[in-house]
């Protein structure tokens, strides 16, 4: 049997780890000690009246990460056209970068990351809450290649997915895009980081790799500076459906159901079709997808169903 002692110690560890995670990430009051932020924690998840939603969500890969902009700013506005209905909230960025299954493992604890956003991972469905808006558009399931520029014509003469399958493209062994790529047997190089994938592509550890075009214009612009030899393939576009969510700690499906109610008022009332725009008005054109040849694959990570309900918030083709 416990003694009192250990009793209250295992009681009170979690309320202190979240505790610390609000001093650190300034979501508590200033000056607060460890033991008031306790108390502090437990009134906002305890209280009815005076519950307060708190979102954490991931710190960006590195220095060089810019993608998370887009999706930042998406979450702070859901929670914002949330506010009549759900009340007030705390948002604040993770203390450091977790690779992607070390957020989902995070994510189920709810106390360093309350939500993220990922395309979805077969190894992790139904340990969080998935929020069912594709806060991309399904616009991320349009890839394209980026080489360097003694192999811009690399890909000229691909004329099927077969003859694209035999190069070497690079990806990120967390990435949800790795396993599809390797459940059709494409000829994928894993790295760990974010930033030496681009390093390893300029030093010809691969031949190619794969982007979203929400990604590219960044990429290029960011390491582009770093490789001057950067550059992108124009021939081709593989397609496989590519959604973006919001995934929630399952210690707060209010949280889950919130950023959904934000999201769908978002569409409605147009402020996500104007942020879409502001950041991604220009791709569809820029890289001439209609000119390409198209090979589709498909996603071996969805479960049935999930392109049939985001179909109301995709881009049209």
């Amino acid at each position: 049997m416990l003694t009192v002692t250990e009793a209250v110690t295992i009681k009170i560890k979690p309320l202190l780890k979240c505790a610390s995670t609000l001093i650190r990430q300034q979501l508590a009051p200033p000056g607060l000690t460890m033991l008031s932020a306790c108390i502090y924690f437990s009134l906002l998840i305890s209280s009815p009246a005076s519950a307060i939603d708190i979102a954490i969500t991931h710190a960006p890969l590195d220095e060089k990460d810019r993608l998370q902009e887009y999706v930042y700013l998406v979450l702070e506005e859901s929670l914002i056209a949330s506010k009549p209905v759900f009340g007030e909230y705390k948002m604040a960025q993770a203390h450091k970068a977790l690779p992607r299954d070390r957020q989902f493992a995070e994510l189920i604890k709810g106390e360093k990351l309350t939500v993220i956003s990922s395309a979805p991972k077969a190894a992790w469905t139904g340990k969080t809450l998935r929020v069912p808006f594709p806060i991309h558009k399904g616009l991320s399931s349009y890839r394209i290649f980026l080489v360097m520029k003694k192999n811009k014509n690399l890909l000229a003469g691909v004329s099927n997915v077969n003859q694209l399958k035999l190069l070497s493209t690079g990806t990120n062994i967390n990435w949800s895009t790795t396993k599809i790529l390797d459940d059709h047997g494409f000829n994928t190089v894993k790295a760990l980081g974010y930033k030496s994938l681009f390093d390893m592509l300029a030093h010809e550890r691969f031949q190619t790799l794969n982007r979203g075009i929400t990604e590219i214009g960044l990429e290029l612009e960011t390491f582009g500076k770093i490789h001057q030899n950067l550059s992108y393939d124009e021939h081709v576009v593989l397609y496989t459906y590519l959604p973006n969510y919001f995934y929630v700690t399952p210690t707060q499906p209010e949280l889950a159901e919130r950023i959904e109610y934000g999201l769908k008022q978002m569409h409605l009332n147009g402020k996500l079709d104007s942020i879409f725009e502001r950041y991604y008005s220009e791709v569809v054109d820029t890289y001439k997808l209609h000119e390409r040849k198209k090979f589709v694959i498909s996603n071996t990570n969805l479960a049935p169903g999930m392109y049939e309900t985001d179909k109301p918030y995709l881009l049209s083709d």
